[in-house]
């Protein structure tokens, strides 16, 4: 027999193993820090202003704003001063006002109402005393015309005026010899032209 030549089994390759890749560390993420807004700057709260109704204008002067006292009720007095010529006098009289801190009114005369005198008068008024109308003669009214008792209350007024540099109205009135009315006339509706709100007799 003849041997048989039996192949020579050759060796199957084997696939070369492949590296298994080494997994990488994932990046932390961080996150980024928050932006944080300028701080807005709260503007100061403003003053509502305080709207104030305006007065009623006063229609008519009547018998019942001529006074002689005050309520007598009340323990209290009113400290006036006529004429107002006597300006050394005066002086006196304003330092005791201010010392005391009592208010008085002055009821002056117009054409005695001077320039030279307006620093002493710009002190009165500015502590609290009052300036009030005395005509501009200390003349009796009734014995002028209607046109010429008008000239005594206006330039009583417009003198003042004129002193102290602006308008300073005179609500109050002191007739000379407390004479405003007779069967014949009444002074009353003319002071109101002038801005007298009261006529202040003794």
């Amino acid at each position: 027999l003849e041997p048989l030549e039996l192949p020579v089994p050759t060796a199957t390759p084997r696939p070369a193993p492949t590296a298994t890749p080494v997994p990488t560390a994932t990046p932390e993420v961080t996150a980024a820090p928050a932006v944080q807004a300028a701080p807005q700057e709260t503007p100061a709260p403003t003053a509502t202003p305080v709207i104030t109704a305006a007065p009623a204008a006063k229609t008519k002067l009547t018998k019942d704003d001529v006074v002689s006292n005050g309520d007598r009720t009340q323990r209290k007095i009113a400290i006036t001063v006529d004429d107002c010529d006597n300006i050394a006098l005066l002086e006196q009289i304003h330092a005791l006002s201010v010392e005391e801190a009592v208010p008085i009114t002055y009821f002056v005369i117009g054409n005695k109402f001077e320039a030279k005198d307006k620093a002493l008068w710009t002190d009165v008024i500015a502590h609290g005393s009052e300036i009030g109308n005395h005509t501009w003669k200390h003349s009796k009214l009734l014995k002028f015309s209607n046109a010429n008792a008008h000239t005594q209350v206006r330039k009583c007024q417009e003198q003042v005026d004129m002193v102290l540099g602006y308008h300073y109205p005179l609500r109050l009135l002191r007739p000379p010899y407390g004479e405003y009315k007779n069967n014949q006339r009444n002074f009353l509706p003319m002071f109101e032209q002038y801005g007298v709100e009261k006529v202040v007799l003794w």
